[in-house]
């Protein structure tokens, strides 16, 4: 019988507008309330007290778990006589689930075997099957976890008519897509910049449509229409697709923004000072605080969502509106259709007319945004339950403990 272990080691670190301690926070809510005592550790500036403090939770031999965010923390060791060293997480046996905010080709290196005990969680389903195709022989686990409520509130304490009153917030950090392609032109050699922007064009016909895009099929069939074939050289192949991926979310981002100017919006975030916007009627405000971002969540009409290139589930933002009963605009997409088919009616498609279109809707009838953010608050909590992430995440854990299981048909008698 497996032992029964209820503490969690979150490990979590600074990031930009906190999203790492955000997110560790947010998961071990629900933790929480299903009975797990939580072990916060903050890896920034880590030290002997810190390390003793972790040995301490870990020696009362009650350690579930431990989860991070992207790996951090997962290169751990302890130091053992003649300089010896062992993963700790490896050594100890306590199973390190690591949640992966964005695709894999973006920090490979978090996203392997290390430890061997791992499991790699992904809130998407085309990130979790990409990880699949990088990593075909790892020896961890790899698992999709569904959709997680943020910002729970209850429905009866948000005052729902003073929202009207409110703006429409697009909480977004601008990047320029021209530096990227500048970049290209001063790093690589005239053909090779050539190349990458050739390819940025086949990406650009295909990725601004609705729809499930998988950047590892276009920029494959690219090479293979040039007769290269990078299929054995994931390393290589990967650099090409982040680089096309983050050049399609720039030029969404980008598009999305220029549409909001002539339009009295709040754009939120850093790096638009690429944008004209000379006598524009929206508002351009530095980032804030996380714990501020939640009172807009809480008090303003709504917010204006770009996801990642993602359409099979919510973004952190989605997540957000729902645990505020919040309207959120954002691009249509098939994961909402199945939620909430009435907000996926509201959405936009990546076209200037469209993003346009969208928003002045929302803002002429702003008792209506009001009512779908309602809705898709309720429809969203009466698919995703809570107990069900976290009882996977425990099922995960217990999985990935069992490592070095004795084979099958070894069972007692």
């Amino acid at each position: 019988m497996v032992k029964s272990r209820r503490s969690i080691i979150a490990l979590y670190a600074s990031s930009e507008n906190d999203a790492i301690g955000f997110g560790m926070r947010s998961i071990a809510h629900y933790c929480e309330q299903c009975g797990y005592k939580i072990f916060y550790l903050n890896l920034d500036n880590f030290n002997d007290k810190k390390f003793n403090d972790l040995m301490s939770v870990i020696d009362c031999g009650d350690v579930a778990y431990c989860m991070t965010w992207c790996g951090i923390g997962q290169d751990m060791a302890l130091q053992f006589e003649g300089g010896l060293k062992k993963n700790l997480w490896e050594h100890l046996n306590i199973p390190m689930l690591k949640f992966h905010g964005d695709s894999p080709v973006y920090h490979i290196e978090r996203h392997g075997c290390v430890p061997n005990n791992s499991v790699n969680i992904y809130a998407w389903k085309e990130h979790f099957e990409l990880s699949k195709k990088i990593f075909p022989n790892s020896e961890s686990i790899s698992a999709q976890c569904e959709s997680l409520l943020y910002y729970d509130s209850l429905e009866s304490n948000i005052d729902f008519h003073a929202r009207e009153k409110g703006k429409l917030y697009f909480l977004k950090n601008g990047r320029d897509p021209g530096s990227l392609q500048r970049y290209w032109r001063e790093q690589f050699t005239a053909g090779m910049a050539k190349q990458l922007r050739d390819l940025s064009s086949e990406v650009l016909s295909i990725g601004l449509r609705p729809g499930k895009l998988k950047m590892d099929d276009v920029v494959l069939k690219f090479f293979d229409e040039q007769r290269i074939d990078l299929r054995g050289n994931w390393s290589l192949l990967c650099f090409y697709i982040a680089q096309m991926d983050d050049y399609l979310r720039r030029v969404k981002a980008t598009m999305v923004a220029r549409a909001l100017l002539p339009l009295p919006v709040v754009i939120q975030g850093e790096g638009w000072e690429y944008l004209d916007a000379g006598g524009a009627a929206a508002e351009i405000l530095p980032s804030q605080d996380p714990g501020l971002t939640e009172e807009l969540y809480r008090t303003q009409l709504g917010v204006i969502d770009m996801p990642p290139n993602v359409d099979t589930g919510a973004h952190d933002r989605m997540c957000r509106a729902a645990g505020t009963y919040s309207f959120a605009l954002t691009s249509r997409n098939s994961w909402l259709e199945e939620v909430c088919p009435a907000l996926n009616k509201a959405a936009y498609v990546f076209h200037p007319e469209s993003i346009q279109a969208a928003v002045e809707a929302a803002l002429k009838d702003p008792g209506l945004s009001i009512e779908l953010g309602r809705h898709y608050g309720r429809a969203f909590r009466a698919k995703y339950d809570p107990r069900d992430f976290v009882n996977k995440l425990s099922l995960l854990a217990e999985m990935a403990s069992m490592k070095d299981a004795r084979p099958a048909g070894s069972n007692p008698r």
